[in-house]
Parts: C-alpha cells; sequence; structure tokens
C-alpha cells in the first residue's frame, strides 16, 4: 500500500499562461482559456473515473530505492526533502541523508533533548537561498550548512508542523488548524510568516477554524507548496486554494468544491460507525501544480485511500484519474501522481516497497526489493 501522504497574488502572463506556445496554438487557447480563480467542481465527477496515461505529462521516469540497513530503518516517510544533490527523510523521530541514488550517507543529529538534538522532527525546510537547512522541532529551530554540519539553534515560542522557504526569502509555517499563538490567544492562526531569526512577521487566521476536542488541536496534512514567485496554501477542513505574495495579501487561486462529498474534519470521539460512514466524504489532502495542471489528491475517509484528479488549467478540464494515479506507458510499472514537484519541473512521488512488489513483481526494480525495504521514490520528467 501507498505511504499515507504528507500560499496574495502576483498576477503575470508567465505566472499562469505557461511556456510560450507556437504562433498557431494561441488562437485556439484563447478561444478557451480561463484565468484564475479557477472553479472546479470536485463532487460532479468523484464518481466518474477517465483513465489517464503518464505520457501526457512526462516522457521519463526513474526509481530510486532509499538504502535498507540497520542504520536507516523509515517506519514511515513524515518529511522528504531534496537539498544538494541529496535526499533528506524523516520519519518523525529521526532525520537521514541519502545520496540522489538512494545510498545511505549519514543520520543528521539525534532525537534527543540536548542543545543540538531534536526532540521529532516536525518540517524539514530547504532554505536554497541561503544554502542551509532548517530543521523545526519542539520549540527550536535547528539549522544546518550545505554539508550538513550543525550550525546553531534558534529558540521558538511556537511549534511549527510545515514549512517552506518564500520565493522572496522569509519562512512560511504551518501552526496546525486550530492554533493560537503565544501572546494572542484570541484568534485561531493556520499560518505565519517569519524572518530568518524566527521572528513572526505576520499571521493568517483560520476563517473557520476547527475546535477539535482532542487538546484542542488538530493536525493533517495540507495543500502546501511554492509555485513561482509565489506560495499556495489550504487551510484544513476548507475548499480554496490560496496564492499569498510577498506583500502579505492573499487571493483565492483555486475553489475546490466538495459539496455533500466533503467530510467532517473533527473526527475525534466518532464511533466506528461513524466512521464507517466517513469512508464515503473525501477531504482535500494535496495539490500540485506545473504550468498546465494542477494535480489534486483527495482523501477517503480517514483511510489510506486516496482519490486522484488532474485539472486542465487552460481549459477548465477536470479529470478524474481513479485512486491508483495515472497509467504508467513509459515502462508499464506502477502507477503514478505526484507528491510534490520539485523547481526544475521534476514530479516526485514515494511508495512502499511492498506496493512495488504488488503493482510490478517480475521487474528489474522489484527483484532487489523486500516487502519490509524502505520506500522507493518515483521520479518523471
Amino acid at each position: 500500500m501507498m505511504v499515507g501522504m504528507c500560499l496574495v497574488l502576483i498576477v503575470s502572463s508567465s505566472c499562469f499562461g505557461g511556456k510560450r506556445k507556437p504562433a498557431d496554438d494561441v488562437k485556439a487557447d484563447k478561444e478557451v482559456s480561463i484565468e484564475p480563480p479557477y472553479s472546479i467542481n470536485l463532487e460532479k465527477i468523484l464518481s466518474m473515473v477517465t483513465p489517464v496515461k503518464l505520457s501526457e505529462v512526462a516522457g521519463e521516469i526513474r526509481y530510486v530505492p532509499l538504502e535498507t540497513s540497520e542504520s536507516c530503518l523509515l517506519k514511515r516517510v513524515h518529511e522528504l526533502a531534496f537539498f544538494n544533490n541529496t535526499i533528506l527523510v524523516s520519519d518523525f523521530s529521526n532525520l537521514f541523508q541519502f545520496d540522489d541514488r538512494g545510498k545511505f550517507i549519514k543520520t543528521i543529529g539525534q532525537n534527543g533533548n540536548g542543545p543540538r538534538d531534536y526532540v521529532n522532527v516536525n518540517s524539514i525546510v530547504n532554505d536554497d537561498i541561503r544554502n542551509i537547512l532548517n530543521v523545526f522541532t519542539s520549540g527550536k529551530v535547528n539549522r544546518y550548512d550545505k554539508d550538513m554540519n550543525y550550525l546553531e539553534s534558534i529558540r521558538l515560542v511556537d511549534r511549527y508542523y510545515g514549512g517552506l522557504t518564500t520565493p522572496w526569502g522569509s519562512y512560511f509555517m504551518y501552526l496546525s488548524s486550530s492554533f493560537k499563538l503565544v501572546g494572542d490567544t484570541s484568534t485561531v492562526y493556520s499560518f505565519a510568516e517569519i524572518d530568518t531569526s524566527a521572528k513572526v512577521i505576520g499571521k493568517i487566521p483560520n476563517p473557520s477554524p476547527i475546535v477539535s476536542t482532542y487538546r484542542g488541536m488538530i493536525y493533517a496534512p495540507i495543500p502546501f507548496y511554492k509555485y513561482e514567485e509565489t506560495v499556495r496554501y489550504m487551510d484544513y477542513g476548507n475548499d480554496t486554494l490560496f496564492t499569498f505574495s510577498e506583500n502579505g495579501d492573499r487571493r483565492p487561486y483555486a475553489i475546490c468544491n466538495l459539496g455533500s462529498m466533503k467530510r467532517e474534519v473533527d473526527t475525534h470521539g466518532f464511533t466506528p460507525g461513524q466512521m464507517e460512514e466517513l469512508s464515503s466524504k473525501v477531504l482535500m489532502e494535496n495539490v500540485c501544480e506545473d504550468d498546465r495542471y494542477l494535480y489534486l489528491t483527495l482523501r477517503w475517509g480517514v483511510t489510506d485511500n486516496m482519490q486522484y484528479i488532474l485539472f486542465d488549467k487552460r481549459n477548465g478540464e477536470i479529470r478524474n484519474v481513479g485512486k491508483e494515479g495515472m497509467v504508467n506507458d513509459l515502462d508499464g510499472g506502477i502507477p503514478f501522481f505526484p507528491r510534490f514537484i520539485r523547481e526544475d519541473g521534476t514530479k516526485v512521488m514515494y511508495v512502499d516497497a511492498e506496493y512495488v512488489l504488488e503493482k510490478a513483481p517480475s521487474g528489474d526494480l522489484a527483484s532487489d526489493l523486500k516487502p519490509d525495504d524502505n520506500p522507493v521514490l518515483v521520479l518523471v520528467n
């Protein structure tokens, strides 16, 4: 089974029009061209699956099995990042570094309460601008240089559950869906923009905060990524994908209408019968974007079952790809759907070794795998 997953708008033709097209294509595109905010009626198409071939969005595929040894056993993939031609993977308790072919290099830092330790790896924020890595943990952020040598720790007053470096150099951090900042308990904030010393320089309230009966806190994966010169995000349990820009403004980018198919977001205390009922409802889990498409991942109930949607930004076409992903006609291997897209355009997902053996038992990749091996990265261009 696949591992379960887990930002005001500067409008210009380069942001949304994609690459320049040949002159004979321009007229046709103008006839059907649409502009954000996009309206994506998901409820309407959830019962209609349209198979999509991977070759429609990519031409090459490669696999990177993460080396498995006693020194690097991954319980799960909580965070994954690419930094200086290496791969960083955290299972929440530890942070491992692999080379670009998946060979284990070393463990970064250690789990503990020492001044250089981390309690848990809440978030890995790759800062290409300053060529450092930020590891956000409980109450602080640990920083490492390009060779993964420890630099310093900065104390925090808040706990961050996800983050990225903005195109303009600050950090944009996910606080969770019902987090109140220290010193400001009157408003529920989902996101905060912080500077390089971890000082809060901007906060974004959740328009419909979820008040959980479980310690007042909910944390779940959300759509949250960087695209060109902007940041995109969607609050947990909401339907609108926003664009956040350098001047602190935000605007709707895509309205994802789930209608009656939208599931409850606070499921703590639900009976088994109610939980089973939720399995027929969906919630937005992830969004990726390239110059042509939005790749939407929905989760059924609180299960590991996903639903994958392809939205064409040029003409508004919505296709329900199904529960496994796009048909892999590049090599006949496992189905594909991206978890995130790197700045160079590489689309990335990761899957359990067991899933590879199930879907491609006779391939060269599967011949070297065991069911309990570390996950396999799948990259397409």
